[in-house]
């Protein structure tokens, strides 16, 4: 099977969870103590654009989505998070890495820190949402004023999705820039590409995967796809343990940007607790 066919079938078989009355996960993600003098084996960046969700993303995977706490704020600092992790190949300590997704200095600072001087994460989950990003209540003004002037109508789900696409593309670019540096002559690394807010476009999510996965020997690639592509060939297949790009959901909540813009969640919470567990899973058996 062609490298990216394998991760196109990883991605369906995630999808195929939801339908999947399954038992938990045989995974755990516990925060440890900050001040604890266990030192890390893992370190881990969870990047990605302003809004994606990446803060939910962690809370979820240590198991703090599921007593009903309300979405973050948006981050304007690197969040540095220490958890045990238990699978059934043993238990490993990491430490995870989560800078701001907006351009800022704090951001830039942050993915130096890991990224240079020699420094490297094992392991990168790469959050992205098929534009259904956060626009914070500060910049909900001139997001719409800008479209709106662009287009010269109102703006519609279609345009914002398009606009948040444009920026994730130019995020995941800085991302890929900085990995193909910090990963030239590294082995045994791994990327998940995490498709956050799946509930959301749940009916469009073949699209989404066409999107976000290259098609390998087939070509046609969109260009968030060549970027992915053009690390992986960079880092080599051989230096990755794992290469994965899945559908994701966490948190239930209806998207809506000003007065025109709504969306509903296409799953329940059923649904979304089965892709939780799945991608538990999946970082268990990949750390």
């Amino acid at each position: 099977m062609d490298f990216w066919d394998e991760v196109r079938a990883g991605w369906d078989r995630a999808a195929a969870a939801v339908d999947t009355a399954a038992a938990a996960s045989p995974v755990t993600m516990r925060p440890m103590l900050p001040f604890s003098l266990m030192r890390t084996q893992v370190p881990i960046a969870l990047t990605g654009h302003s809004g994606a969700g990446k803060t939910m993303i962690y809370r979820s995977l240590t198991g703090r989505t599921r007593n009903h706490s309300l979405p973050t704020a948006r981050s304007d600092r690197v969040e540095r998070h220490r958890a045990r992790i238990r699978t059934p190949r043993g238990t490993f300590r990491a430490e995870t890495h989560i800078p701001p997704g907006q351009a800022s200095d704090p951001r830039t600072h942050g993915l130096e820190r890991i990224m240079t001087g020699g420094r490297y994460p094992a392991g990168v989950i790469h959050t992205v949402c098929w534009g259904y990003n956060k626009i914070w209540p500060e910049e909900q003004n001139g997001v719409l004023n800008a479209l709106s002037d662009v287009e010269g109508k109102p703006v519609t789900l279609e345009s914002l999705t398009e606009r948040n696409r444009r920026e994730e593309l130019a995020d995941f670019a800085d991302i890929c820039g900085r990995l193909t540096r910090a990963w030239r002559r590294r082995t045994d690394v791994w990327l998940i590409v995490v498709a956050a807010k799946a509930d959301l476009y749940w009916d469009d999510l073949d699209r989404a995967r066409d999107y976000y996965i290259p098609r390998g020997r087939r070509g046609g690639d969109s260009e968030f796809a060549a970027l992915l592509a053009d690390l992986v060939e960079a880092v080599g297949t051989m230096n990755l343990r794992r290469v994965a790009v899945v559908p994701f959901s966490c948190w239930l909540e209806t998207y809506q940007v000003g007065r025109d813009v709504r969306v509903a969640p296409q799953l329940d919470a059923t649904h979304s607790s089965r892709l939780m567990n799945s991608f538990l899973s999946l970082v268990g058996n990949t750390v």
